[in-house]
């Protein structure tokens, strides 16, 4: 029997093993960020210069793209700034198994998880948990520089319920997507800090999902790409909810929502299905370990 048949399973009833250890490899993330203070820095300030060219690339396009924004009440700068915002979270999502995974490989740490009585969730959980905190930084920063300098356009009306839960049910595909990301580590031996799944989803989604401009100014084939992306719902329902204060029951955020949770239904458990044949292939072949 494969010793990592069962890594996907937790192996002790006590709770606070696993959230203890979800918590250490959590404030060893924070701490791996913060500790360098120049590139603590550097990350900050990219947050904020990232935010003002975003704004002033809207402010120089907003013309040509007005016709395409009127259901989002016309604000290509309140469009794009949200878009960046979102993006934080679903990349954080997307990235946090591969880099888990990459991260405690090349420390010589990742056969201590597949041991321990926590196992290699914990690794994954304090990851993606990193990525969130991380992710809730940038649109909290985003998020204040656009309204306090840039005075980006919110509906009065604005439905926040609707924009989480949008973007929360989009990181569920987004981490199925991220889990077969992170199989390519083992079964395509992809251990560079590069893997072909988030290269070619980023490709995509930048160019074809509505992240930084509406869908509706691409040609049709373009946009046929954009559908088959989970990231496309999410930014199209979170932004409607915010810009023009669409409610739940509204026909595009009904459809929105049920087509994320389709591709939920189907990116995730093949993610889960192909990183434990990674994990297999890896310990079969000795590779789990760069000691090995």
């Amino acid at each position: 029997m494969n010793r990592l048949s069962g890594e996907f399973e937790i192996k002790e009833a006590n709770w606070r093993i696993h959230l203890w250890a979800v918590w250490f490899v959590f404030r060893n993330a924070v701490s791996g960020w913060t500790y360098f203070t120049m590139s603590f820095i550097l990350d900050i300030g990219w947050m904020i210069t990232n935010i003002g060219i975003m704004y002033y690339l809207a402010s120089f396009s907003a013309a040509g793209m007005a016709p395409h924004l009127a259901s989002y009440g016309g604000n290509f700068a309140s469009y794009i700034i949200l878009g960046v915002i979102m993006t934080a979270y679903l990349e954080g999502a997307m990235r946090s198994p591969y880099t888990a995974l990459s991260s405690a490989y090349w420390s010589g740490s990742f056969e201590h998880y597949a041991i321990s009585p926590v196992g290699i969730p914990a690794l994954l959980a304090g990851s993606t948990l990193f990525e969130y905190f991380h992710g809730t930084l940038r649109a909290v920063t985003y998020l204040t520089i656009g309204v306090a300098l840039f005075h980006i356009e919110i509906s009065s009306s604005a439905n926040f319920g609707v924009a989480v839960l949008a973007v929360l049910l989009g990181t569920i595909p987004a981490s199925g997507l991220g889990l077969i990301a992170a199989s390519t580590f083992n079964l395509l031996n992809a251990r560079g800090g590069r893997n072909p799944v988030t290269w070619i989803v980023d490709l995509f989604t930048a160019l074809t999902s509505g992240a930084y401009f509406p869908i509706t100014v691409l040609p049709k084939w373009a946009q046929t790409i954009g559908l088959c992306l989970p990231h496309t719902y999410t930014y199209e329902a979170a932004r409607l909810a915010i810009l023009s204060g669409a409610s739940l029951t509204h026909p595009v955020i009904v459809h929105d929502l049920l087509m994320t949770t389709l591709f939920a239904c189907i990116l995730l458990p093949i993610g889960v299905f192909l990183f434990k044949k990674g994990l297999v292939k890896g310990e079969k072949d000795g590779t789990l370990s760069r000691w090995t």
